[in-house]
């Protein structure tokens, strides 16, 4: 078992204290392949340099954000929320047509050259953060971690996870100071599953509890309003690549399936999502489920399999509108400072003073205004119904935010100051003692660095409320699940 666990790790190097790079190893097909893309995209679209620039930006966040024997989580985020911005440019590049033919935004070539460069500073942020640690030491302590736990184990602490989460979200309310913290809790479930998916993938035992547990948790995701799904994909194919760090044809070709998967469903729920919202609030609009889980199931089935999968055309297009993000950041673009003033740091302003002042200690503290009201501000477009503000958020994202408030040029000093947050809180979990479950936090604590629509107080309180909360579970439970999921002939040793 220990050679086998050894195979899906890189080498270590045999001479002491020899210093590794630590950084993402792309094969010759794979370095061919993004190149054989990047001139095709810059032939046959009509901006060429915007298109070179996506993908240059792409490569950067790979080679600064991807350490090899830790999980590239730094960078799966960033290539999310590269994809928000450059779909629209490769789409349009594949059609050879302008960008705005998709989105008729005159700023929007304007605000992705912005938000493509608000990427770069963010990583750079993040990179001088995690910059000058020796991936050795630790890819050994990961390496020897792995091989010294339980598969079934592993499984039995996932189990017990999921019925502490349902528990904890009975208690959400009865104490209001502490909902956020009790949410964020609920989502340390992915901690455990995480580390379930490694040790399965690294020992190549236990397949059958892991395939339990991802079909569980994909399952219980379209019970939700916005139908959460997508996570599983996201920490298994993050796991993944903690094993498989080498990105070669053959490991591209063993995710193929995976990613087929979710952008199948990901396409099926575009074109349903709507008509099973409508049957989930009974029809009344509100973000609420008021049917059981075995009607919700056979819904979702049913419209998956007779509308979602016979229309996947449609529901592909619906997936890549709604994924890309651009649209509002060009229009604030056209519409500030033209007619509406920058807003010299108000927005970011606001998001400081609604963080330090938390509700557990300041229980009258209003609630935020919706997202809706300053993207409409700046925006100039009209979301809402005459003298009717909607319940629904749709923010600016904090790029967009940024530029509102400090201009093209200053835009840039929050968005870095993030990124250093970022490192740091990447930094301390990636030193942490107990590897696997510190891995495992990183996809809840690093959930809103991989959305750029967020808005900037919805970016800074969601993420240190998260990290907060592994703090507490890394320091005070992280021990006892360490030893809970020791193999035998490990806990004799204890």
């Amino acid at each position: 078992m220990n050679k086998q666990a050894m195979a899906h790790f890189p080498a270590l190097p045999k001479t002491a204290g020899a210093r590794r790079s630590g950084h993402v190893v792309l094969g010759s097909p794979i370095v061919l392949l993004f190149i054989a893309l990047t001139i095709y995209l810059m032939l046959s679209g009509t901006e060429p340099l915007l298109a070179l620039a996506c993908m240059l930006v792409l490569l950067a966040g790979a080679k600064l954000l991807w350490r090899v024997g830790e999980p590239p989580i730094l960078f799966a985020a960033f290539a999310l929320q590269w994809s928000q911005v450059s779909l629209l440019v490769i789409q349009a590049a594949v059609a050879g047509v302008p960008m705005t033919d998709y989105q008729y935004v005159p700023g929007i070539v304007m605000a992705t050259w912005l938000s493509l460069g608000g990427l770069l500073v963010l990583a750079g942020g993040m990179w001088l953060m995690i910059r000058g640690t020796d991936v050795s030491d630790p890819l050994r302590q990961f390496q020897a971690e792995v091989r010294r736990y339980s598969p079934r184990r592993a499984f039995m602490a996932y189990l017990a996870a999921q019925v502490v989460v349902m528990n904890i979200d009975r208690a959400i309310g009865i104490v209001p100071g502490l909902t956020q913290i009790l949410l964020s809790l609920i989502d340390f479930k992915w901690a455990f599953f995480f580390a379930l998916a490694v040790i399965v993938m690294a020992q190549r035992r236990g397949y059958g509890f892991l395939a339990t547990a991802f079909l569980f948790e994909l399952v219980l995701g379209f019970t939700s309003y916005f139908a959460d799904f997508k996570q599983v994909f996201y920490v298994m194919i993050v796991a993944a690549l903690t094993v498989r760090p080498k990105m070669n044809v053959r490991v591209v070709l063993a995710f193929l399936p995976l990613a087929i998967a979710c952008v199948v469903l990901l396409a099926a729920w575009s074109e349903v999502k709507m008509e099973y919202r409508r049957y989930l609030s009974g029809g009344t609009g509100q973000q609420t489920v008021v049917v059981g889980v075995t009607d919700q199931l056979g819904a979702i089935a049913d419209l998956i399999w007779n509308k979602g999968l016979p229309n996947l055309g449609d529901g592909f297009d619906q997936m890549l509108k709604r994924t890309e993000y651009t649209q509002f950041f060009g229009a604030a673009v056209d519409h500030v400072p033209a007619s509406v003033p920058y807003a010299g740091g108000a927005i970011w302003g606001a998001a400081l003073v609604h963080i330090f002042e938390p509700r557990l200690l300041f229980p009258d503290k209003p609630s935020l205004e919706a997202d809706i009201v300053n993207t409409e501000k700046y925006t100039g477009m009209r979301l809402t119904l005459e003298g009717r503000i909607s319940d629904t958020e749709i923010p600016m994202g904090y790029m967009a935010e940024s530029y509102v408030d400090f201009g093209p040029i200053l835009m840039f000093v929050p968005i870095f100051l993030l990124g250093l947050l970022y490192g740091a809180e990447y930094r301390y979990l990636a030193n942490l003692r107990y590897k696997l479950f510190a891995y495992g936090a990183m996809p809840v604590v690093f959930l809103s660095l991989s959305a750029y629509g967020l808005s900037a107080v919805k970016i800074l309180g969601g993420n240190l409320t998260v990290f907060a909360a592994a703090y507490m579970v890394l320091r005070y439970f992280a021990p006892a699940v360490q030893r809970a999921i020791l193999a035998r002939r490990n806990l004799a040793r204890i």
